[in-house]
């Protein structure tokens, strides 16, 4: 199994370089109709993919990990099991925790709409599930207190 990490820059017309040890690779610009989520889909900005390569394989385990549990956690508003068994606690590996921050607000400045959605998943059904806007900073004590999952898409603005 692998992880992916797709942040979408809301707004964007063309990428950017950021100053970052992480990899980014560009996957989409421009309307996300390639896309099989029906939210997503219907998004304009640029779509990157961060990771980092082992041998010949591109993916986020080295950023990000789960513990494969069920978690306490779910939204209230998810009640179909089989969707449930998807979602897993996501947190940042420390040797790469400052640099997913220091991305995440490069990414949320150079949105014009300052606004950025963090999609992390692994291999698991297609639902299409998000959670409504917050801060980076909410984004970041919820990511501590163990309540942002995988295969959860989050809207996130910057901190006023």
């Amino acid at each position: 199994m692998s992880f992916d990490l797709r942040i979408l820059v809301l707004g964007q017309e063309k990428p950017s370089k950021f100053d970052t040890r992480i990899e980014i690779f560009v996957e989409m610009q421009g309307k996300l109709r390639n896309i099989v989520r029906p939210f997503l889909s219907e998004q304009n900005g640029v779509l990157y993919n961060l990771g980092t390569t082992q041998g010949l394989l591109f993916n986020a385990m080295e950023l990000i990990d789960t513990e494969f549990e069920k978690t306490d956690k779910i939204p209230v508003w998810i009640k179909d099991e089989g969707v449930q068994s998807n979602l897993s606690d996501l947190f940042f590996l420390d040797d790469y925790r400052e640099d997913l921050i220091n991305l995440l607000k490069q990414m949320i400045n150079a949105s014009p709409k300052k606004l950025i959605i963090f999609w992390a998943r692994y291999q698991c059904g297609d639902e299409e599930i998000f959670s409504g806007t917050m801060t980076l900073t909410e984004f970041l004590e919820a990511l501590d207190r163990g309540e942002i999952l995988f295969n959860i898409c989050y809207i996130i603005h910057k901190d006023i």
